[in-house]
Order: structure tokens, then sequence, then C-alpha cells
């Protein structure tokens, strides 16, 4: 929490400053760095939730009523993340220190690709106001190939677990785990399910309802 709140503070500095780069100090940057990363928890964290919902509750009007709402607050507080956006080239500048230009530039990829994906996901829900049978149909299948990129995108373990997150927040553990090789691999894999992903998301959000 500590982290996140300095984060938020020096944020609000560089926003504020056309000349940022003389008040950064290094933990400056490992704040900011560490803040960017919660975005890709809140990408996953939002996933989870409405696909597990959906899975287990959607029979409950109760519970689509509060899922819609809880869906809601993510599009109100999706409306604030040009703060993210203000300071990608100072994370993706600490990591190039960690990691070659190929690695940098697919780990880009797929922090954007994540933020479609969730972004999809809740305007899918958002005009679908009764769920029939061909739209948990289609929810059943995106679940299923969530459930496969989840534990790509966030740890279950630890800080050396190669995730997403993990590239993002603790590259010094995950370089001190993984070869370059072993990560290029991952990046590319990561990457590809993500695209089946959005192409799956493409043809639902393009058929005649």
């Amino acid at each position: 929490m500590y982290k996140f709140f300095y984060a938020v503070i020096i944020l609000a500095l560089l926003i504020g400053c056309s000349k940022v780069e003389p008040i950064l100090t290094e933990k400056d940057i490992q704040g900011i760095t560490y803040s960017y990363s919660e975005h890709v928890f809140i990408n996953a964290m939002f996933i989870t939730y409405v696909i597990s919902t959906l899975s287990e509750d959607a029979h409950k009007p109760t519970s689509v009523e509060s899922l819609r709402m809880y869906i809601e607050g993510f599009e109100r507080a999706n409306k604030r993340r040009d703060i993210y956006k203000s300071v990608e080239k100072i994370v993706y500048n600490s990591l190039s220190n960690k990691y070659n230009d190929q690695i940098v530039k697919e780990i880009d990829e797929a922090y954007k690709k994540l933020n479609v994906i969730s972004n999809y996901l809740s305007e899918y829900m958002m005009k679908n106001n009764t769920y029939s049978s061909e739209f948990m149909k289609n929810i059943t299948n995106l679940r299923e190939n969530i459930k496969n990129l989840l534990p790509k995108i966030y740890p279950q373990n630890d800080n050396k677990d190669i995730t997403l997150y993990n590239l993002i927040a603790h590259p010094e553990d995950v370089v001190e785990e993984y070869s370059k090789e072993q990560i290029e691999q991952f990046l590319t894999t990561l990457n590809s399910s993500m695209d089946h992903l959005l192409n799956i998301q493409e043809k639902y959000k393009t058929e005649k309802k």
C-alpha cells in the first residue's frame, strides 16, 4: 500500500512537470514501475471475477446485477488510466536496463493486449442485458481461453514466476530465474494466446444479435 501511494505522488509530480528527469531517483522509478504493473493485476482480477461469477452465479438475478455494478465501477476507473500512459516511457526505459529490445517490445504488446481484452469483456457484458443461451455459450468459450491465459499474466506463487506482472514489477527476480531465450519464448506464447483470444472476441463483437 505504501508503494502505491508513493507512486501516485510521484505520478502527480510528473504530470505537473515538463522536465521530469532531474527529479527522478532510482527509488522513484521503481515506485512508478510497480504502480504501472498494478494495472496488470487490476485487469487480471477484473477478468477473473467476471468469468467466475458468470460460471457459478449467472442464474441468480442479484449476482448478475452486482456484476453489472462491478463492471460499471471498472469502466469508471478505466477512464483515469491515462495516468499509466503518461509514464510508459519511464517504465520501458527502466525495463530496457534489464531486458533486450525485443523482450521490452513484447512486454509492451502484451500489456496493451490485456487492456483490450478486459475492455472488450466489459463492453460485451454491458451490451447484453439478457443472458441468452448463445451469450452463455460464448462466455463459456471465453472462460476456457481466459482460464489458460491468467496464469501467464499474474503469479500464482512468488516473484520468480514468469508472468507479465512479474516481468514488469520484478525484473531482477525473473532474469535471475530464467534465461533470455526462456523469457522470449514465454512472451511469444503469451502474445500468441492473447491474439487467439482477441480473434474470438472480435468474432463475437461482429456477430449479429
